[in-house]
Protein backbone atom coordinates (compact mmCIF):
# COMPACT_ATOMS: atom_id res chain seq x y z
CA UNK A 1 0.00 0.00 0.00
CA UNK A 2 3.01 2.32 0.11
CA UNK A 3 2.57 3.65 -3.45
CA UNK A 4 -1.08 4.48 -2.82
CA UNK A 5 -0.17 6.32 0.39
CA UNK A 6 1.46 9.02 -1.76
CA UNK A 7 -1.89 9.64 -3.44
CA UNK A 8 -4.29 9.12 -0.56
CA UNK A 9 -4.87 11.53 2.26
CA UNK A 10 -2.87 10.18 5.24
CA UNK A 11 -6.06 9.62 7.27
CA UNK A 12 -7.57 7.50 4.50
CA UNK A 13 -4.37 5.48 4.14
CA UNK A 14 -4.38 4.91 7.92
CA UNK A 15 -8.06 3.89 7.87
CA UNK A 16 -7.43 1.38 5.07
CA UNK A 17 -4.47 -0.12 6.96
CA UNK A 18 -6.62 -0.62 10.06
CA UNK A 19 -9.37 -2.18 7.96
CA UNK A 20 -6.84 -4.39 6.20
CA UNK A 21 -5.66 -5.73 9.56
CA UNK A 22 -9.24 -6.64 10.58
CA UNK A 23 -10.14 -8.16 7.20
CA UNK A 24 -6.92 -10.19 7.20
CA UNK A 25 -7.69 -11.57 10.65
CA UNK A 26 -10.91 -12.98 9.16
CA UNK A 27 -9.21 -14.21 5.99
CA UNK A 28 -11.33 -11.78 3.95
CA UNK A 29 -10.27 -9.96 0.80
CA UNK A 30 -11.24 -6.40 0.04
CA UNK A 31 -10.72 -4.19 -2.96
CA UNK A 32 -10.68 -0.46 -3.55
CA UNK A 33 -13.22 0.61 -6.14
CA UNK A 34 -14.56 3.83 -7.58
CA UNK A 35 -12.72 7.13 -7.91
CA UNK A 36 -9.98 6.32 -5.37
CA UNK A 37 -9.03 3.15 -7.23
CA UNK A 38 -9.06 5.09 -10.51
CA UNK A 39 -6.86 7.84 -9.06
CA UNK A 40 -4.32 5.35 -7.74
CA UNK A 41 -4.23 3.51 -11.05
CA UNK A 42 -3.95 6.64 -13.20
CA UNK A 43 -1.44 8.37 -10.93
CA UNK A 44 1.35 6.25 -12.36
CA UNK A 45 1.45 8.76 -15.20
CA UNK A 46 1.64 12.39 -14.18
CA UNK A 47 -0.50 13.60 -17.09
CA UNK A 48 -3.38 11.43 -15.81
CA UNK A 49 -3.18 12.55 -12.18
CA UNK A 50 -6.55 13.22 -10.55
CA UNK A 51 -7.94 16.68 -11.21
CA UNK A 52 -10.37 16.54 -8.29
CA UNK A 53 -10.47 14.55 -5.10
CA UNK A 54 -13.53 12.72 -3.86
CA UNK A 55 -14.36 12.56 -0.17
CA UNK A 56 -15.49 8.95 -0.09
CA UNK A 57 -13.79 5.59 -0.40
CA UNK A 58 -15.60 2.71 -2.09
CA UNK A 59 -14.69 -0.82 -1.06
CA UNK A 60 -15.74 -4.24 -2.23
CA UNK A 61 -15.55 -6.79 0.60
CA UNK A 62 -15.98 -10.51 0.00
CA UNK A 63 -17.61 -12.13 3.05
CA UNK A 64 -18.75 -15.74 3.38
CA UNK A 65 -22.11 -15.07 4.99
CA UNK A 66 -24.18 -12.71 7.12
CA UNK A 67 -22.63 -14.02 10.34
CA UNK A 68 -19.15 -13.15 9.13
CA UNK A 69 -20.38 -9.73 7.98
CA UNK A 70 -21.62 -8.88 11.48
CA UNK A 71 -18.48 -10.31 13.13
CA UNK A 72 -16.29 -8.08 10.95
CA UNK A 73 -18.55 -5.08 11.55
CA UNK A 74 -18.27 -5.64 15.32
CA UNK A 75 -14.48 -6.11 15.12
CA UNK A 76 -14.15 -2.81 13.26
CA UNK A 77 -16.27 -0.90 15.78
CA UNK A 78 -14.49 -2.60 18.71
CA UNK A 79 -11.29 -0.83 17.63
CA UNK A 80 -12.91 2.50 18.52
CA UNK A 81 -11.89 3.83 15.10
CA UNK A 82 -15.15 3.00 13.33
CA UNK A 83 -18.83 3.45 14.16
CA UNK A 84 -22.08 1.82 13.06
CA UNK A 85 -24.16 3.96 10.74
CA UNK A 86 -27.86 3.98 11.33
CA UNK A 87 -29.98 3.57 8.18
CA UNK A 88 -31.58 6.77 6.94
CA UNK A 89 -35.32 6.89 7.42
Amino acid sequence: MTESQNILHPEIASMLKKMQDIFSSFGVDFYLAGAVARDIHLSRREEFAAKRKTKDVDLAVLVADEEQFYAIKDALTDTGEFTHMKPKQ
